[in-house]
């Protein structure tokens, strides 16, 4: 058995950042410069619904808000995605 943890997972995703100050401080350090500073941030799981049988469902796991009321809805990714 391995001694890390893999982040991409959502069990292992959920388990480090199960913290608020470290998720708050992690987020923070990765999105430095292109948001504004995160002040809060929640799990939710959150379904968006799909709009055809053949979409991916998309279910946000973190919901953030920012020190100007902004929010930010974060799902963790193991492959791309086109937009």
């Amino acid at each position: 058995m391995g001694k890390y943890i893999d982040l991409r997972c959502d069990f292992g995703f959920k388990y480090c950042m199960s913290d608020p100050i470290i998720m708050k401080s992690f987020l923070n350090a990765l999105l430095e410069g292109d948001v504004e500073k995160i002040t809060s941030v929640t799990f939710e799981n959150v379904e968006m619904p799909r709009d055809t049988i053949n979409q991916r469902g998309v279910t946000f796991d973190l919901h953030c808000t920012t020190e100007t009321g902004d929010t930010i809805l974060i799902e963790m990714q193991n492959s791309y995605q086109k937009f």
